[in-house]
């Protein structure tokens, strides 16, 4: 029995925080998906002192809610020594840069994935909690085959670009061209012909039987190494913003995202949404939770609104001229309450595997549109 049995994500993150903070020679943490990498740390921050105490008692408070069979089988196998609970008490006590390593000295390796959707989660964990450790990047894997692998696993590339290769015994791939994603019928081609430069969709032909199954990634080639396309994972089919054919799809609204941000100054990116105003009665909404300094006095309203705006017309052509005729209004940055978007994520993954939870990066679902509106701190517009 492990902690993967635990039904409730709070509970399980913490009897795994609490298992590992017991083992002083961690050397290696899978931590699957950045953002459950950052939930474990965050647990770790958070419930410190509730976890240096069951620590040090050797068993799980009665205060959390857990199978009893559970408790006891944790309690059986929670040893710990004084000296151990004493250190973890002190490095937590000095913040979160570089907790990782502080916690755990011989910590080798931490494997996440790390792109797409996944980079500012990434960027929020190489900047405090995992400063120093090595991140290796996991493959490029959907429900039904591996579609690549991290190309640092083949050995030296020199200066070939970074990305993915293709896993060929996973599965037979087809690409459709960017400019023929929304045909009926699109035109498919072969791994032979891709071009460094060119976006495609994957489809894909395993042997359990899907045939030609479109699950929705768009990857850009970058590159060759030893004749095998190197790519980078870019966006979901599904995760584009479309108010007059303007289709903004998930990196573009990314880059500006990220172009804004970079002049915040003392800010970062949490995590964050998007919908059109046709689904919340809005101009085009942003929805983004943002990190800012405890001690901060910087005017998020001032300094975020008309940036984002600003970005995605330098970046997208068709967006700025549908901004220029009037056709589409100023976008609606909107900041949310912290821990609006753990509650996303808990109504979410109601009865289904967390280890699988992405954010949606275009959301359009009344219930969490509804949800995020109601946690909503700021509502100007400039």
């Amino acid at each position: 029995m492990g902690a993967a049995e635990v039904i409730d994500q709070q509970t399980q993150t913490y009897i795994t925080a609490l298992f590992a903070l017991a083992e002083k020679d961690l050397q290696f943490i899978n931590g699957f998906f950045a953002p459950v990498c950052y939930t474990f740390f965050r647990m770790i921050e958070d419930q410190g002192e509730a976890l240096c105490d069951d620590l040090e008692n050797g068993s799980l408070s009665e205060d959390l809610k857990v199978d009893e069979e559970i408790r006891a089988e944790v309690n059986r196998n929670l040893r710990v020594e004084a000296h151990r609970v004493n250190q973890v008490r002190r490095e937590l006590q000095k913040g979160t840069d570089g907790l990782a390593l502080r916690l755990w000295p011989n910590l080798k390796m931490i494997y996440i994935a790390i792109t797409g959707a996944f980079e500012p989660m990434y960027r929020m964990l190489k900047s405090s909690y995992i400063k120093g450790v090595y991140v290796k990047g996991s493959m490029h894997a959907s429900t039904e085959a591996v579609v690549g692998f991290p190309q640092e696993s083949l050995g030296d590339l020199g200066e070939k670009p970074r990305g993915f290769v293709f896993a060929h015994s996973s599965a037979f791939f087809e690409f459709i061209p960017e400019d023929g994603m929304d045909s009926a019928s699109p035109r498919t081609i072969f791994l032979d012909q891709l071009q460094v430069g060119k976006t495609y969709e994957v489809l894909i032909t395993t042997r359990n039987g899907l045939y030609r199954y479109r699950f929705g990634d768009v990857i850009k080639v970058v590159g060759f190494f030893d004749g095998n396309p190197i790519y980078e994972f870019k966006y979901r089919s599904g995760q584009l913003l479309n108010l007059k054919t303007e289709k903004t799809s998930e990196n573009v609204f990314y880059d500006a995202l990220r172009a804004a941000e970079m002049e915040w100054k003392g800010m970062s990116i949490v995590d964050y949404t998007a919908t059109e105003s046709t689904n919340v009665q809005l101009i085009p909404a942003t929805i983004g939770e943002i990190f800012l300094p405890h001690d901060s006095s910087i005017n998020l309203i001032e300094l975020m609104l008309f940036k984002v705006d600003r970005k995605l017309r330098e970046i997208s052509k068709v967006y700025d001229t549908y901004r220029a005729n009037g056709s589409i209004a100023c976008m609606e940055v909107i900041q949310v309450k912290p821990g609006t978007f753990s509650k996303l994520k808990a109504v979410v993954i109601k009865d289904t595997n967390s280890q699988q939870y992405k954010t949606a990066r275009a959301n359009r679902k009344p219930e969490l549109l509804t949800l995020l509106l109601g946690s909503r701190i700021g509502d100007k517009n400039i």
